[in-house]
């Protein structure tokens, strides 16, 4: 038997007493799976409007029909990691269905973004591939470098810098 009826279950349905959810956060391959149930269609989502989803990205096809089939019309994409708690950026609810799912929106308020070279550490130019790095308030302390280490570069930190490595 499939468990995405009792993930729908526990996703949506909830107790009985539960208040009806308006958001629903997950990684594309739950709602591709909650959308592929057989019985989706007995599910009352009328009370959802958003939501996040991360972790992957979020094929166009599956945006277009969380939005329709599921009402989450303001559902954002974001991207972060456990030690930046855990998101850095996230896309707007009025963004287009387009750049929701081809970005990974904007940086956050307070926090700082920026993409370097691995091997040197030194910020690229725009467009430029290379391995993205976050400080700011929501940066673990844990990730801090001790301030006994030297300011050159180090495959975890760059002076406050969490790298995505």
């Amino acid at each position: 038997m499939s468990e995405t009826p009792a993930l729908l279950d526990v996703r949506i349905r909830g107790r009985p007493s539960a208040a009806r959810c308006t958001a629903l956060y997950g990684v594309p391959t739950m709602f591709i799976a909650e959308l592929a149930a057989p019985d989706f269609e007995s599910y009352d989502l009328s009370s959802l409007r958003t939501g996040i989803m991360a972790g992957s990205p979020c094929p166009v096809e599956v945006m277009k029909q969380v939005i329709a089939r599921m009402g989450m019309t303001e559902v954002q994409i974001a991207y972060g990691m456990t030690e930046t708690s855990p998101v850095s950026t996230q896309t707007r609810a009025d963004d287009s269905v387009e750049r929701r799912v081809s970005t990974v929106g904007r940086v956050l308020p307070h926090l700082e973004s920026k993409i370097v070279d691995p091997d040197t550490g030194l910020t690229v130019p725009r467009g430029t591939a290379g391995e993205l790095c976050t400080r700011g308030y929501s940066v673990m302390l844990a990730s801090s470098p001790p301030a006994s280490w030297p300011a050159t570069r180090s495959p975890v930190m760059c002076r406050s810098w969490r790298s995505s490595r």
